[in-house]
């Protein structure tokens, strides 16, 4: 997954991904993927998804958000 860097919409940057994302980033909430909104601009592209729509769907929809920060560097 990419991660975001800065800017917004179509003007957004991505950065590579690194660490990579381990079953402790996700269980101690510090894997960058959000639940709730929040600041960056890249949480408004999480708006509206919902795993009760297919687990396989919303995995595959989740692998094309960028992650809000890189995995374990903060807490959210």
């Amino acid at each position: 997954m990419k991660v975001y860097a800065s800017g917004e919409g179509e003007a957004m940057e991505l950065a590579e991904q690194k660490p990579a994302m381990t079953i402790r980033h996700l269980l101690t909430h510090t894997s960058s993927i959000p639940y709730q909104g929040g600041p960056a601009p890249a949480h408004k592209m999480y708006s509206g998804m919902s795993a009760t729509s297919g687990r396989s769907s919303f995995v595959d929809e989740l692998t094309t958000k960028p992650l809000i920060f890189q995995p374990g560097t903060r807490w959210m």
